[in-house]
């Protein structure tokens, strides 16, 4: 399959391309695929409390 999970696949002559449907983020071609938005984080704080921040990301892991 071209497209990662959770991603579109559009079948075009000779090409294909992969998006994320609304409102999934993530890298449509990659093996982690599309996902759920996760919440903004700036700070550990702003995750629960069982979670840290990736700064860079921005996103609670």
């Amino acid at each position: 399959m071209p497209c990662g999970p959770g991603a579109s696949c559009i079948n075009l002559p000779g090409w294909f391309k992969c998006s994320c449907p609304m409102p999934l983020v993530g890298d449509p071609y990659g093996p982690f695929g599309c996902r759920s938005p996760q919440p903004v984080c700036l700070h550990d704080a702003d995750c629960k409390p069982d979670q840290r921040c990736n700064p860079v990301t921005q996103e609670c892991y």
